[in-house]
Order: C-alpha cells, then sequence, then structure tokens
C-alpha cells in the first residue's frame, strides 16, 4: 500500500474541492446562461383588434376593399376562415378576449360593466405582467364606462406598462400637445416607441385595439374625422350588392328580428349606401396601415423573428345583408370574423387555411399557450395544435349569446342565443311568445335564407339542437356560479327586495335650524341606488321667492346635504293659499342615465295635500345623465298664510349588493 504525505494528501484534497468548486461554478453558469436562453426566447405578442369588421372586409376576401397588410398577413400566417365571436357586440366580445372566457360565464352583458377588480387579475394581460412580459395598451378599451362604474375599473391603465385606452367611442381626433392628431397615428407612434424602450431580453406585448372601421359619424359625432396624411386609390366602381340585400331576404327576418335596433336599409336610395360602403372602405384600410406600420418597426428593429402577430375583429357587421344594418344578431355577417395567427417561429410550411372553428377567447387560451403562462380557469382552447397541424381538431359546436342591457330607448337589440356547429346553425329569440327559432343547413344555405325550423322533417334535429343549447347555457350557468348578468336599476332594486328598505330623514342639520311654523308637513322622497353618484335639488317657488333643498349620494349610499336648508325667514310667506307653485327638480347621475338617483318623489300630509298621489319624477326616462323636471301643485284648503311644521327631505333606499 502506497502512503501519502500529509502534505501531499492535503495538497491533492484541496485540488480535488477546487476542481469541484470549478465544476459546480461552471454548470451553474451554464444553467444560468441556458435560463437566460429560455427567457430571452419567450416570444413576443402583437394582437390587432378591429372594430366592426367583417369577414368580407379584407382584399383577398373582397376585392373591392384595400388591406394590403392584412393580406400579406393572411399569406404569411394561418388564416381561420370559421373565426367566430361569442356575443356580436363590442363590449361583451371584448370583456370575453380580455378574460379568455364566454359572456355566459364572466357576465358582463353591458355597455356600462367593467372587469372586476377581482376579474382583471385574471385577465390576460395582468398574467402576461405578472409573468414577466411589458404589456401595452391602445386604442378602444370599451369595456365599462365611468357613467356607472369607477374609472380605475373602467379605463384600468394601473395595469399596463403602457396605457392609452379610451371608452365606447373614442374621437377620431385627439389632441396631442396642442396639434390635431388622427388617433390611430398615435398609436402607432406610442406603439413603435413601446417596442424601442423593452429591453431584448424582456419579452413585451402590445394589444392595439384599432378603432376602425367602426362608426361613420356626422358633424359632432366621434368618427367625423379622417387622417389627413392618408389617402388610398379609389375603389373600381361601386360597392357589391350583396345577394340578401333585397325585400325578399327582409321579409324572410323573424319579427323578433324586425323590431330591433338592425334597422332596415334595404330600399334606400343607392348613393347612401355607396357612400357608406366608400367610408369603411377608408377606414379599414386605415386600420391595414397602422397592421403594417408595426410590423416593419419590428423588422427594423430586430424583433420580428420572435413576434407572434394575432390579427382579428371584435365583432362583424351586416352592411346591407338580409337587407339590415348592425350587428347583434346571430348570422354569419354579424358573429364571422377576421381571424389570423402569425408565428414566426413555426415553418413557413404550416401557413394557410383552417377550417376548424376558432372563437375569439380561443385567441386569449392562444396567447396564454404562446407566453407559456397557465390559465385554467379560462374557456377558450388553444389554437396552437390546429396552428401546427393542419388536420388537427377543433371544436364540433359552439354557444351563442346575446343578451345585452343597454339604457337606449326605441327598439331593442336582439336578445338570441343558438348552437353554431359545422353544418347546422340553431337561433332560439329570448323572450319571444310563442317562441321564434331558425335552423339553417349552412353548407347547403350558406346565405341562411331558408329556414327550416318549421319543417316537419328537421323536428328531431331541432329537439336535438334545443337540448344542446340547454346543455350549454347550464354549463356555464354552472360556471358563473349561480350569479346573474346586471339588468339596470330597476332589476336591481328587485333582485336586492330581500333587503331591508329604509325611510329616513336626513336630518334636521340639512335645513337649518328647527323651525316652527304651524302645522303640516311636505316631504321629497327619493329611491337611489348603491353604485353610482348622483345628487338632486327640488325648488319651490312662487314669482316672489324660492326655496331649495337636495341631497347628494355617494356610491357607498351616505348623503350629504345640498341647497341652503329652510329657516324661518326663508320659508315665511312663500306658501299661500289656493296658489299655484313651480315646483322644479334637478338632478345629475355623475354621467350615468340611471345610476344613482332613479325616482324623486313629492308629496305632502297634514293640511298640503299637493295632490292624491303627490307628484313622482321617473329619471330614468329623461335619456340623458341630467336634466330638469317640473310640475305645478295646487296648495287648496288653506286660510291666510300656510305654516309649515317642517319641510324635509327623506330617503327611500334599495342596497344592491
Amino acid at each position: 500500500m502506497v502512503h501519502l504525505s500529509a502534505a501531499l494528501s492535503d495538497t491533492l484534497s484541496a485540488m480535488l474541492s477546487l476542481s469541484k468548486s470549478l465544476f459546480l461554478t461552471g454548470a451553474l453558469t451554464a444553467l444560468s446562461a441556458l435560463h437566460a436562453v429560455a427567457a430571452d426566447a419567450r416570444p413576443n405578442i402583437v394582437f390587432f383588434l378591429s372594430d366592426d369588421q367583417p369577414l368580407r372586409a379584407m382584399s383577398h376576401v373582397d376585392p373591392w376593399f384595400h388591406t394590403p397588410n392584412m393580406n400579406r398577413l393572411a399569406s404569411e400566417g394561418v388564416v381561420f376562415e370559421n373565426g367566430f365571436v361569442d356575443s356580436a357586440v363590442c363590449a361583451v366580445s371584448r370583456a370575453s378576449i380580455m378574460l379568455g372566457q364566454h359572456n355566459a360565464t364572466h357576465l358582463i352583458q353591458s355597455f356600462d360593466v367593467p372587469i372586476s377588480a377581482e376579474q382583471i387579475q385574471k385577465s390576460f394581460p395582468v398574467l402576461l405582467r405578472k409573468a414577466g412580459y411589458r404589456t401595452a395598451m391602445l386604442g378602444k378599451f370599451a369595456v365599462g364606462h365611468t357613467r356607472h362604474a369607477p374609472k380605475e375599473l373602467c379605463l384600468p391603465a394601473e395595469h399596463f406598462d403602457l396605457w392609452y385606452g379610451f371608452l365606447q367611442g373614442p374621437s377620431y381626433a385627439q389632441m396631442v400637445d396642442g396639434e390635431k392628431r388622427y388617433i390611430t397615428s398615435v398609436m402607432e407612434e406610442k406603439t413603435i416607441q413601446f417596442i424601442k424602450d423593452t429591453p431584448e431580453d424582456q419579452p413585451f406585448m402590445v394589444y392595439m385595439c384599432l378603432p376602425e372601421p367602426h362608426g361613420q359619424g356626422g358633424p359632432g359625432g366621434p368618427w367625423n374625422y379622417r387622417d389627413p396624411h392618408f389617402e388610398i386609390p379609389a375603389p373600381d366602381g361601386p360597392p357589391p350588392v350583396l345577394e340578401t340585400m333585397t325585400e325578399e331576404a327582409y321579409a324572410r327576418l323573424p319579427e323578433a328580428m324586425k323590431n330591433t335596433k338592425c334597422n332596415k336599409i334595404v330600399g334606400r336610395p343607392a348613393e347612401t349606401y355607396t357612400k357608406y360602403m366608400e367610408t369603411v372602405r377608408d377606414y379599414t384600410a386605415r386600420s391595414d396601415l397602422a397592421i403594417g406600420r408595426v410590423r416593419a418597426a419590428l423588422e427594423e428593429l430586430g424583433r420580428a423573428d420572435n413576434t407572434v402577430i394575432i390579427f382579428a375583429s371584435d365583432n362583424g357587421s351586416m352592411w346591407g345583408a338580409h337587407g339590415i344594418a348592425g350587428k347583434w344578431n346571430m348570422y354569419e355577417e354579424s358573429i364571422r370574423v377576421p381571424m389570423m395567427i402569425y408565428d414566426p417561429r413555426l415553418p413557413k410550411s404550416v401557413s394557410g387555411t383552417r377550417s376548424q372553428t376558432a372563437l375569439n377567447i380561443d385567441l386569449t387560451a392562444t396567447v396564454m399557450d404562446v407566453a407559456g403562462v397557465p390559465a385554467p380557469h379560462m374557456d377558450g382552447i388553444s389554437l396552437m395544435p390546429i396552428l401546427k397541424d393542419a388536420t388537427a381538431e377543433g371544436r364540433e359546436d359552439w354557444y351563442y349569446l346575446h343578451d345585452v342591457y343597454t339604457r337606449s330607448k326605441g327598439n331593442p337589440l336582439p336578445n338570441c342565443e343558438g348552437i353554431r356547429g359545422e353544418r347546422w346553425k340553431y337561433i332560439h329569440y329570448r323572450g319571444t311568445d310563442p317562441v321564434q327559432e331558425e335552423l339553417f343547413d349552412i353548407q347547403a344555405d350558406p346565405k341562411e335564407m331558408n329556414n327550416l325550423a318549421s319543417n316537419p322533417e328537421y323536428a328531431a334535429l331541432l329537439d336535438q339542437l334545443r337540448a344542446r343549447n340547454a346543455a350549454y347555457k347550464a354549463q356555464h350557468d354552472k360556471a358563473a356560479g349561480g350569479k346573474k348578468p346586471y339588468r339596470g336599476p330597476e332589476a336591481q332594486s328587485k333582485a336586492s327586495s330581500k333587503s331591508s328598505t329604509v325611510e329616513a330623514s336626513v336630518g334636521e342639520h340639512m335645513l337649518g335650524a328647527p323651525v316652527s311654523l304651524g302645522r303640516g308637513e311636505i316631504f321629497v322622497s327619493f329611491l337611489a341606488q348603491r353604485d353610482a353618484g348622483g345628487a338632486f335639488e327640488v325648488a319651490f317657488s312662487n314669482a316672489k321667492k324660492q326655496v331649495r333643498l337636495g341631497v347628494s349620494v355617494d356610491a357607498d349610499g351616505s348623503v350629504t346635504p345640498r341647497g341652503a336648508g329652510v329657516t324661518s325667514s326663508s320659508a315665511a310667506g312663500l306658501f299661500q293659499a289656493n296658489t299655484a307653485y313651480r315646483v322644479v327638480l334637478q338632478f345629475s347621475n355623475d354621467g350615468n342615465d340611471y345610476g344613482a338617483i332613479t325616482k324623486v318623489k313629492l308629496f305632502a300630509d297634514g293640511t298640503l295635500p299637493a295632490s292624491p298621489d303627490g307628484i313622482d319624477w321617473d329619471v330614468t326616462t329623461t335619456g340623458g345623465r341630467t336634466g330638469v323636471k317640473q310640475d305645478r301643485v295646487m296648495l287648496k284648503g288653506l286660510t291666510g298664510t300656510v305654516a309649515l311644521d317642517d319641510l324635509r327631505v327623506g330617503r327611500s333606499w334599495a342596497e344592491v349588493r
């Protein structure tokens, strides 16, 4: 046996220790480098979302349009020819995209209801940001409105690294540093600067919500401005007339459709339709330019090869199909939208058209898949398997729901639900009696002109689709946890009828020092909701005097006095026997047409009968967020000057949960 000296043994031990240390250090360095590469390799994502753009509004589909950049994207990427939205209305569809959930699950079915503070934590931009992405949102956000909900929910700027977002109907003209600018030009510049400012070792996500081609407003409207620096070639002739833009097609519509905001446009002068279509053609071309400019910047900055591009629209638009305008319904022109994905990391051989069904919520799931961020709460299905393999299975069918609460008066929006499969489409118009339904064979009748619902030969199929519709609905109701969508203050009051209703005087302090002027009382009561701020004042006046009193109501239900109040001197001599008085209500609801103050009632007791039942003002019928209502009251059966024990404001509060 060989014995080593102590010195040699120590030396060898030190060398072995150093070798281990160097090996571990090298291994850790290699792992760190691999981790950095993995982090760097996460793709960037640019998600373009246009507004109200039907499938036909691209020149590779209809050559009358001018969209060279959309055409390029279609040729390089994957086109989903059966791309649909779960509800054909901007606010609802955009909420579905943000959350990756069907609207029957997230229950945002109103223009005014925002994504809640809890929901937004599970939205795709917030989840990506938590995962290390730098995020930007630009353009029409349009989920929720400040007339109904807090600004920080309707315009959630704090959840993005760059925010340039707007509520519904943003003006195409924006003032920037004192200069009138076209909104999309500003969006382009901010997007490109954002990409430049993002470190190369950090992935980014841009959600660019283009405002075009929605809206063709006249003078004073939000869409009355075009980019003065943008021109496109004139179209070759007038717009193509759709096959279903006929009186016959309109006559075939169910009554449930004819009595909605999908207004009849067939039969109007041809020049009106031409002007309309030329306008949307111009706007669509302008959004196309934005796609081209951002992609050019990605290439110039060396970020294009690792940036996934997604393009879609929030909903389609009828543009004369079936003789009507608008969207909201379940016809193809309304629910079928452009939908493309270009992933430069995939081989060019995967590009082309896919016939599988893709929904707006599937785009969200795809974003999460691309970023490698789990999102099990989402209803959407990633489209990446279909991108990679054109034979991969897609959805068999899907559930459509459009049941949107709106403040607007006149004809309602269509209220419908249904099933859209590869061959069959079933539409149920909710709330109709007798029930109105439609059944179409999409393969044999792609224009949806032959309703088979009343044909006995299809009775068994109709029953199957009814059952399928009910099953989807039950599935989403379960996912929603028994919650119900917002349906306005009247419905909310009924829904919270189990809550206690309190009649109370606001307090003597509101009216100045207590006064003892005789007998009788006049009350002003009001109904308010705990969801928005508002205020009102009631003024009693004759030719000589006026007394004003009222309250402000905060969103939490607290009440603050308004007006100068009533004192002995202010009330003295005001109320005379057999005299007519002008009684005026003025109200303001913080931009909310139906928010805090919903009803105000004047009534009297004792010897001051204003009228047998009092005077009611229904604030919800004014059609505006502020307004004035007035009436006249005759005080009868009195002699001399009327004396008041008190003049008070009371309140009837229905708590909203």
